[in-house]
């Protein structure tokens, strides 16, 4: 399933997936615009340059290389959404059990 950036009525950009190409009569009016179809690190990234006022992109940029350009941005922000956007189903499990126990140590094991 493809990944589309939907602009709502008030101006809110949102991440959604759809199986085939959305329109407003397919999401009930929710976006007045969408882009897509990409993947969903790009869509993330399309909708985090727009919401931090980065310089817009070159017309006619594909998929690919929105993706391409989302890999290798620097922004200390965007790498940190990155790696989560990006990790392993089983390491993200394990991540986020580490810090549930980092906050909830009555839960730890005792060693």
């Amino acid at each position: 399933m493809a990944y589309y950036l939907g602009t709502t009525p008030t101006g809110r950009l949102e991440v959604f997936r759809s199986r085939a190409k959305p329109t407003r009569a397919s999401t009930d009016g929710r976006y007045k615009c969408c882009r897509g179809p990409m993947s969903e690190g790009a869509a993330h990234y399309l909708k985090f340059r727009e919401e931090n006022a980065y310089p817009p992109l070159p017309p006619g940029l594909t998929a690919a290389e929105l993706e391409t350009l989302a890999a290798e941005d620097q922004d200390f922000y965007w790498q940190a959404l990155w790696v989560v956007l990006t990790i392993p189903a089983d390491e993200l499990a394990r991540y986020q059990e580490d810090e549930a126990l980092e906050y909830n140590p009555d839960f730890a094991p005792v060693l």
